[in-house]
């Protein structure tokens, strides 16, 4: 297996000589199965790619009703702990969230705010 200076030199190479189908057979033949976005994940535009390290980040709703079977540590702390994964998104990393409901949204201003 070839060894890379740093991400950068793999990532070009994945932008200019590879493409989707390619990297999820090398990675099935690896034994790294499912290894790819589902189709609801997409870039914004058609010809746009999206390559590299993620931060996935599985959402789930949390309500405080108020009875106390509910209280749980995540139900007394505002955003759970979506900010703490952005804190810890490194450099060239990328935010991938699945999950939780469309009664919110999983990006808005205080994680724009957290992020810059």
């Amino acid at each position: 297996m070839t060894a890379y200076a740093d991400d950068s030199e793999l990532l070009e190479l994945l932008e200019t000589r590879l493409y989707t189908a390619v990297v999820v057979d090398v990675l099935d033949s690896l034994g790294f199965r499912r290894q790819f976005l589902p189709p609801a994940i997409s870039a914004p535009e058609r010809n746009m790619k999206l390559a590299g390290r993620t931060m996935p980040v599985l959402e789930a709703d949390i309500y405080d009703t108020g009875r106390t079977e509910a209280a749980r540590p995540l139900a007394n702390k505002s955003f759970g702990l979506m900010l703490e994964a952005l804190d810890n998104l490194r450099a060239g990393e990328d935010y991938v969230a699945t999950g939780g409901s469309p009664r919110h949204t999983q990006w808005g201003e205080l994680m724009s705010t957290a992020w810059i």
